[in-house]
């Protein structure tokens, strides 16, 4: 070798250890700050909240292998940071700095490496060793071996044997040995190098501790290699990035078994492998699997798998797993999964699940879960479930089902179901229910069902229910609620268990407890009405019921039934004369008031309908009357009533039939136009009470 060799062979030894040294300066900046701190029989995490308030950082660990609960002491005057956690920590932890995190792992014992060969040059370098417990001196076996810059690595065997073959070296070579619950130990080498200016080097850091669960998985158990595991267990948060990386098959990277620690700007496996992640593109013609965060563009011929946070498009041909949450697009052909929050669209063929909540839009041919909240979209093929609230829009052609309260639309096919409060609209072919208050539209073709208030519209060709207030409209075949503050319209029948405050239209019977607006329908019945009921029966339990028995200048005997209140009553009307000579028989309608003048009198006008029959049922013989009685109570159960009366007749009859009465055949009547007739009259008879 030249003199002048020598001379740039001893400064580039100089040069790179001054940069190792700068670099550890660095990463010791947090470690290597003075504090002053004292405490006497105090917890262990309200110490280490005291030194993140003094050191302005925060530590980062796992609450279970730090005795936070334990009473410690310490008086310490400007030690550095790193001095005070070995004191509190009785130096069985290693401290590794993280940005502005100082990561506290357990690591009670110590490696120790024995270099037996370095030989080589910068293209091909090999180092020889054995890995030892540095206070046993036994072997340890399964240690990882690696170049943090270069990314190379292996594994000590059964003996603490290593041989570590690195390429391309354009700096100092740095070795670390690491192990689980040891404490990481590093090593120069100092090859001759030929320095380039301008020559990159792969970026390395450390992050959280904490071990990620995609060992755990079914797939991360089944296609992730011993070695990467151990790798992963043994260097814990140590991560580097890279620009590519390429994979013949698990375990065969350009990264070796160190894949698990490294993230790749582009990634390419030809099957699939395990990588730290990926920030840019990664494709693999069957699968890909990384242990953290995936930013970009991924796609997997069969799946993906990634154990922390998703952003981007992700692609695969049967399954989407992601562990954290997803801000981007999830397509699969079959099953997308994300184990957190989802920002963004899920697309799968037959099922997707996020066990978190959901802003965006979800689709399936099949199901869709959510077991948290949705805000946005949810379109399923079978079935929907949200086990959280609910904004927006949820549709299927089956069954919808929300296990809190909804703020939007829902359609489904066959059933909708709200756990809690519904505000919005709610439609089904077949069947809705709410279990809680409902503000909106719901719309069924059989039944509609509300547990508690509604404030709006309920309409089915069915059946609707509210079990508490209905402040709105109730159309359908049959209704039911608590208490009416609007309408219900049934072709059926209504049934109000409390009161009615509005209109009850009922094809056949209205039912109130309490009446304080309008019933119309063929039976109407209420315990108490201070309204009105129109139809041919009203049966007010605390209110009208009488029987008029009278005579008037028309028919000889009449008899009523009157039903109501006294604000109006409806009447079925019979009347019969009982001369053989001149029968008639009648049978009509009527609708009356009672207006209490003092103690014993009463003023009641009347407004009626009959048919007259009078031989022959083809004509048509109506008489329509005005009644003005008076009413004079004679005791508790009896009245007398008498008053003048007009009569309006109309009739298609001209003739008069053997013994049959004739009523048209008045003298006394006024003529309008030829088939209807008026006259004034009379009415006379007794009320029963």
């Amino acid at each position: 070798m030249t003199l002048l060799s020598k001379n740039c062979y001893i400064l580039t030894l100089i040069f790179s250890i001054l940069c190792v040294t700068q670099i550890e300066t660095k990463a010791q900046s947090i470690l290597g700050k003075p504090i002053s701190i004292t405490a006497r029989q105090q917890k262990l995490a309200k110490v280490l909240s005291s030194i993140e308030q003094q050191g302005n950082f925060r530590f980062s660990y796992n609450s279970t292998i730090l005795p936070l609960d334990s009473l410690v002491d310490i008086n310490a005057v400007n030690l550095s940071v790193e001095e005070i956690l070995d004191r509190l920590l009785k130096q069985r932890y290693e401290y590794r700095q993280a940005y502005d995190f100082i990561i506290i792992r357990y690591a009670p014992l110590q490696l120790a490496l024995i270099v037996q060969e370095s030989v080589g040059d910068q293209n091909h370098y090999t180092i020889t060793g054995k890995v030892v417990d540095e206070q046993s001196r036994k072997p340890i076996a399964n240690a990882s071996v690696y170049e943090k810059n270069l990314l190379q690595s292996t594994l000590t065997d059964q003996d603490g044997s290593f041989t570590l073959k690195l390429k391309n070296i354009s700096q100092t070579v740095t070795i670390t040995i690491s192990k689980l619950n040891y404490k990481d130990a590093t090593s120069f080498f100092l090859p001759e190098i030929t320095v380039h200016k301008g020559k990159k080097r792969n970026s390395n850091r450390y992050i959280d501790d904490e071990p990620s669960e995609i060992d755990q998985t079914f797939l991360g158990r089944l296609l992730i290699t011993s070695k990467q595991k151990i790798q992963s267990a043994n260097t814990g948060g140590f991560i580097a990035n890279a620009p590519a990386q390429i994979s013949l098959g698990p375990g065969l990277s350009t990264h070796g078994s160190l894949s698990g620690q490294v993230i790749n700007k582009f990634s390419f496996n030809i099957t699939g492998d395990y990588n730290a992640g990926a920030d840019g593109m990664e494709i693999g013609l069957l699968y890909n699997i990384d242990k953290r965060n995936v930013r970009g563009f991924q796609f997997g011929g069969a799946f993906n798998l990634v154990g922390g946070k998703f952003t981007g498009l992700q692609i695969s041909g049967l399954h989407n797993d992601v562990l954290k949450s997803t801000d981007g697009v999830q397509i699969a052909l079959a099953y997308n999964q994300t184990r957190e929050a989802l920002n963004g669209v899920q697309i799968g063929g037959f099922y997707n699940d996020i066990r978190k909540s959901v802003a965006g839009v979800q689709l399936s041919a099949g199901y869709n879960q959510i077991r948290e909240e949705l805000n946005g979209v949810q379109i399923g093929g079978f079935v929907n479930v949200v086990h959280q609230n609910i904004r927006g829009f949820q549709f299927n052609p089956l069954y919808n089902l929300g296990k809190k309260s909804m703020s939007g639309v829902q359609i489904g096919g066959f059933h909708n179901r709200i756990l809690q409060t519904f505000r919005g609209l709610q439609f089904a072919v077949l069947y809705n229910q709410t279990n809680g208050n409902f503000k909106g539209i719901q719309f069924a073709g059989l039944f509609n069902n509300v547990n508690d208030n509604l404030n709006g519209l309920q309409f089915s060709t069915g059946y609707n229910r509210t079990k508490n207030n209905m402040d709105g409209w109730q159309i359908g075949s049959f209704n039911t609620t608590g208490s009416v503050r609007g309408a219900q319209l049934a072709l059926l029948g209504n049934f109000t268990h409390k009161e009615v405050k509005g209109l009850q239209l009922g094809g056949i019977f209205n039912y109130a407890k309490k009446l304080k607006g309008l019933q119309i329908g063929l039976l109407n019945v209420a315990d108490s009405s201070s309204g009105y009921s129109i139809g041919l029966i009203n049966f007010i339990k605390k209110g009208y019921h009488k029987i008029s028995l009278s005579t008037n200048e028309s028919i000889a005997f009449n008899a009523a039934l009157k039903t109501g209140n006294d604000k109006l009553y409806t009447q079925l009307l019979f009347g019969k004369n009982l001369n053989n000579n001149q029968k008639l028989t009648a049978l009509g309608f009527g609708l009356g008031k009672d207006f209490n003048i003092g103690k014993h009198l009463s003023l009641n006008p009347e407004i009626s309908s009959r048919y007259i029959y009078q031989g022959d049922w083809k004509y048509r013989n109506i008489l329509n009357r005005l009644d003005v009685n008076v009413g004079y109570r004679l005791g508790k159960w009896l009245a007398i009533t008498a008053g003048p009366a007009l009569s309006m007749y109309h009739s298609t009859q001209t003739n008069r039939i053997n013994g049959y009465d004739f009523i048209g055949n008045r003298s006394s009547s006024f003529k309008i136009g030829n088939t209807n007739k008026g006259w004034l009259g009379w009415n006379f008879g007794v009320t029963l009470l």
